[in-house]
């Protein structure tokens, strides 16, 4: 169990993440918060899976 500064309290360790020069995860405070968004949505006629992100028109690879 990992305790934060704060008293927060953990029971994985955490984790921090480097995607496109950007530090993500991590203890509280240690990184800025981010939002990750989507244009797509359930429902959206372009979306064909929303399990798996697939829309139409895009062939990922």
């Amino acid at each position: 169990m990992v305790y934060t500064e704060y008293g927060t309290l953990f029971t994985a360790e955490q984790k921090v993440f480097e995607i496109a020069g950007m530090r993500i995860g991590g203890q509280p405070g240690e990184n800025p918060a981010i939002l990750i968004g989507s244009v797509f949505y359930r429902g959206d006629k372009a979306l064909i899976n929303p399990e798996t992100g697939g829309i139409a028109g895009f062939s990922p690879g």
